[in-house]
């Protein structure tokens, strides 16, 4: 992340302090507070951070940077909560799945960039299975591929069909129904849902190109309901479409009320059942309340300080709900917010 900009050198006239030293101390306090939001992602500083703009959440770390060493990320995408609270972060332009630990702190990388079997091209997503294994949408190379927790290569699949299958096209989510033992692909160019057992084996497509009720156009990212539909974002018709598991669709969400979606992305249902929508365009947060789509919140506005964003794309929630992670990636970044869901959802 870029740092603040070096306070204006101060001057001194008759009449006492100038414009030019309120500004500098102005801007020295706006770096000082980037400085130590930065700390509490290295975990060097307690506390959370509150502001009194009703819009931005309660911060309670952040972490990342923009560059290709530990920790860093060249382009972060996808993020998902794995095995001990452990955060994967799916860096598209890093070609690589960077993992921390629940309190941000880095701990390793998973792949490299390449086309063989565990390496990978522009990887924009990954979700664990629950037995140790990894599902990771490799979305340069057209595949999902299934690693093991180490990041070994054990199969992958999408990009070898037969007819009447057709290749996934620039995979951009995957997730994985662990009841059900299927798999679930956001294919993006190939307009549609493809949907696929744990093996690979292709089941059934949902969706199909276009603007009407249950057509797609850039499906991007997906969310499996508790009511057993299928969430999807259709990024470019600027909404999102629910469909039941076989395939039929079964409603539009648009947000309501004073929510327009500009390009939606990332998905996530709280406890209390309400739907988490990441604005990309809109440099925000939309929730929304189910079955409607009303609008219930607003978290977020574009910037680059804490609770801020700026191209946000991808969000999750921790294992015990009390977090929200947030990929800030126009700004190189993960945000961790403070859970804003209802209380009582929570005890």
């Amino acid at each position: 992340m870029a740092g603040a900009g070096k306070p204006m050198a101060a001057r001194r006239g008759r009449g006492g302090l100038d414009v030019a030293l309120v500004a500098g101390v102005a801007a020295a306090l706006a770096a000082t507070a980037m400085v130590l939001a930065q700390a509490r992602g290295r975990g060097e500083a307690e506390g959370p951070l509150v502001s009194k703009d009703p819009t931005l959440p309660e911060m309670a770390f952040l972490f990342g940077r923009q560059g290709g060493g530990p920790g860093e990320f060249g382009g972060p995408f996808g993020v998902r909560v794995g095995e001990g609270g452990r955060i994967l972060v799916a860096d598209d332009l890093g070609h690589r799945i960077s993992v921390f630990g629940p309190d941000g702190t880095f701990l390793r990388s998973l792949g490299r960039e390449g086309t063989g079997p565990g390496e990978v091209a522009w990887v924009d997503a990954v979700d664990p299975a629950g037995d140790g294994l990894l599902f990771v949408a490799d979305t340069g190379n057209n595949r999902i591929q299934v690693w093991d927790g180490d990041g070994r290569f054990v199969r992958e699949f999408g990009r070898a069909v037969r007819p009447p299958e057709r290749p996934l096209r620039n995979p951009r989510d995957v997730r994985v129904d662990r009841l059900a033992g299927e798999v679930y692909v956001a294919d993006f160019n190939g307009q549609r849902v493809a949907v696929f057992d744990r093996r690979g084996t292709f089941l059934r497509s949902i969706g199909r190109q276009g603007a009407g009720e249950g057509e797609l156009d850039g499906p991007v990212q997906l969310a499996l309901g508790g009511d057993g539909h299928v969430y999807v974002s259709d990024s470019r018709n600027h909404r999102i479409q629910v469909f039941d598991r076989q395939g039929a669709f079964v409603r539009t969400l648009a947000a309501r009320g004073r929510a327009v979606l500009a390009h939606p992305q990332g998905l996530a249902f709280g406890a209390s059942g309400l739907l988490y929508v990441v604005d990309h365009a809109g440099h925000r947060v939309q929730v929304l309340e189910p079955p409607g789509g009303e609008l219930v919140r607003t978290l977020g506005r574009r910037g680059r300080g804490p609770g801020e964003l700026e191209h946000p794309t991808t969000l999750a929630f921790s294992a015990d709900g009390s977090l929200l992670f947030v990929v800030d990636q126009g700004n190189h970044r993960v945000q961790a917010w403070r859970s804003p869901e209802p209380r009582e959802a929570g005890e």
